[in-house]
């Protein structure tokens, strides 16, 4: 059925593979080799955008939604026990992931909002912030509309690919400029 496809994400890592539940507002984890449900974390808004960690101990899970702009967004489980370890108070609508090649970075673009987020994901917390419009804000009105991000294979660069101003823009990992 289409529309409960749609309410469903998948990503795998390499003995495990995961599903988001945007309408049972959960995370479930699946043994790949049998196909067996080995367990799932429930969410107090429905899970949308989600990575593993590179170690894959960790999957970091973002809102489907963008409705509140004063609640933790994303939040972080601890695979082995799918339980939440951490909130990270981010902007709203965290949509978008990707993290660089070391996996010391995960880079978060924001649903309806030119702001990127970068969650150093060794301590979990926010390193850095920044707008795709200089002195923009996260609550300013989206010009450019991120939908896809890129980290150079040096990760001192990243790609953003924008919807709203057809443009593919590159910041400095560093310094978000």
């Amino acid at each position: 059925d289409p529309a409960v496809a749609s309410n469903l994400s998948i990503f795998a890592g390499e003995d495990f593979w995961y599903v988001g539940d945007r309408q049972q507002r959960r995370l479930h984890k699946f043994q790949k080799r049998t196909n067996q449900v080995l367990g799932g974390v429930g969410f107090p808004f429905a899970p949308g955008s989600t990575i593993l960690s590179s170690d894959e101990n960790k999957a970091y899970v973002g809102a489907a939604d963008s409705t509140s702009s004063t609640s933790p967004r994303l939040f972080v489980v601890q695979t082995a026990n799918m339980q939440i370890r951490q909130e990270i108070a981010t902007k709203r609508g965290p949509h978008h992931f990707t993290m660089n090649a070391a996996g010391q970075s995960l880079f978060v673009a924001h649903q309806e909002s030119d702001w990127i987020t970068v969650i150093d994901t060794e301590n979990d917390f926010v390193r850095l912030e920044f707008s795709l419009e200089a002195g923009g804000s996260p609550d300013a009105p989206e010009r450019h509309r991120p939908v896809a991000l890129a980290v150079s294979p040096d990760g001192n660069r990243l790609w953003v690919s924008c919807a709203n101003s057809n443009q593919l823009r590159i910041y400095s990992t560093g310094a978000g400029a």
